[in-house]
């Protein structure tokens, strides 16, 4: 999962891809969330949460970049993966 600094309220919609690893949503403070499956490293199953795999964090960044244009004024604030 990537969250975005915050932009200006546009995106109303979730915005997904068929076939393609993409979720995109606004949320209410202006950031954007963008997850899509994207993998990462996570040590055992002993722990919830592990590593993002820098290639995860480009490639979903430019992916959900190129189905919505706005995003190539944001950063990536914070990136998380776990398991659910």
């Amino acid at each position: 999962m990537l969250l975005t600094d915050p932009g200006t309220p546009a995106l109303v919609p979730v915005v997904g891809r068929v076939g393609g690893r993409l979720s995109l949503k606004q949320l209410a403070g202006g950031a954007y969330l963008i997850g899509g499956g994207w993998p990462g490293e996570i040590p055992d199953e002993s722990v919830s949460r592990g590593r993002v795999l820098d290639g995860s964090i480009s490639g979903s960044l430019a992916l959900a970049r190129s189905i919505y244009t706005p995003l190539e004024h944001r950063t990536v604030a914070q990136s998380w993966v776990g398991k659910s």
